[in-house]
């Protein structure tokens, strides 16, 4: 079963930020997170259940070759991603329910 993915706005600020950032420190940087944040993203739309859950419902799947997790709650047949965390901030500031 395939399911639908959605991007909640915070998340998607937090994309553009680390985008931004990566690309501004190496050309083509950026892209290479994007490509791999999308990675994440097609897995979680036939695999979500595999990633541990962390903290209430939340999951997290770490993207590969960067500091970086995408945090998500399954909700039926939907995967709503709530953050892109950057894990060398506090972790406090991760959402939690």
């Amino acid at each position: 079963m395939a399911f639908k993915v959605i991007i909640t706005s915070p998340a998607q600020n937090d994309i553009f930020k680390a985008l931004d950032w990566y690309e501004s420190k190496q050309s083509g940087l950026g892209k290479r997170f994007y490509m791999d944040y999308n990675d994440v993203i097609s897995y979680l739309k036939t695999n979500p259940e595999l990633f541990s859950i962390k903290s209430g419902d939340f999951r997290e799947a770490k993207i590969a070759g960067f500091p970086y997790v995408v945090i998500y709650e399954i909700n039926i047949d939907t995967v709503i991603v709530l953050a892109v965390f950057n894990t060398y901030l506090n972790p406090n500031k991760k959402p939690s329910k």
